[in-house]
């Protein structure tokens, strides 16, 4: 397993662009990704939320390196996002079914090609949460206050 630690308001994603720069917003380095918080192609400007399509089941992104729907870049929220990664990982490991691999590498030819394997597992949807304030008082317990920002 892979883990990058992304902190500040800069996505650590160069590894991922390196791979899938079909991915990454050119404006600010966030990574696409759908409602499972699995990484996808960047949509068209004029196309809806329906239209994103999956990169890789296998490859899940949170925190401030996900562009997510809106959510706000804060602790809680990427806190929110890798435990909702982590339930749908999990779904895909218990589904003991083949895991869609939507790109292998090629041995012989060095290039990357398609594989299509039916996943039959529902993952769970993320929707950003009300942005809140997260005050520390202590090292125990931080209380939390949420306030609905105008739109």
């Amino acid at each position: 397993m892979v883990q990058l630690f992304c902190t500040g308001q800069k996505p650590n994603s160069q590894l991922l662009a390196a791979l899938y720069p079909e991915s990454i917003n050119a404006n600010n380095g966030s990574v696409t990704v759908n409602r499972f918080l699995q990484i996808a192609k960047k949509p068209r400007p004029d196309s809806d939320e329906s239209e994103i399509q999956l990169v890789d089941e296998n490859i899940f992104v949170v925190g401030d390196t996900a562009d997510a729907f809106g959510a706000l870049q804060a602790g809680h929220t990427a806190w929110a996002q890798s435990r909702l990664a982590v339930r749908n990982i999990a779904r895909l490991i218990e589904a003991e079914k083949p895991v869609k691999l939507r790109r292998k590498m090629d041995i012989e030819q060095l290039k990357w090609q398609d594989a299509k394997v039916p996943v039959q597992e529902e993952l769970e949807k993320y929707t950003p949460p009300a942005p809140s304030i997260k005050v520390s008082l202590g090292l125990v317990s931080a209380p939390k206050h949420h306030v609905q920002l105008p739109v």
